[in-house]
């Protein structure tokens, strides 16, 4: 057994016991994710997300994840909510005393960059 399916099998046993902990799901999306089962790990952060609506975590790997499974409408969702929740850069741009957030390519992994 790889040390990454070994890793899946001992968080899918803690989940057994504490099914209602937001984190043991985050690092089983992470840890699906990183194995490459990219459609296994969107459950895992969807059940996160719901557990603990206020970490963010969970929306920006869907977000990733969406964006890597071709789907831009719910990448954009996930986006969304994560911006209702958080500021993610609020640096004043210097002429214009105006926050900039500028939209790269859709579907960029950098579509958010501040300028």
């Amino acid at each position: 057994m790889s040390e990454s399916a070994a890793t899946i099998a001992r968080l899918r046993d803690a989940l057994e016991m504490q099914p209602g902990q937001a984190q043991l799901w985050l690092d089983l999306g992470r840890a699906l994710a990183g194995a490459g089962r990219i459609d296994e790990a969107v459950a895992p952060f969807e059940r996160a997300a719901a557990l603990d609506p206020q970490r963010i975590e969970a929306s920006l790997a869907l977000y990733e994840l969406e964006q890597l499974r071709g789907n831009a409408a719910a990448a954009i969702a996930h986006q969304a909510r994560v911006l209702r929740r958080v500021r993610l850069f609020s640096r004043v741009a210097p002429h214009e005393r105006l926050r900039v957030l500028a939209l790269l390519t859709p579907g960029d992994l950098k579509a958010n960059a501040p300028l």
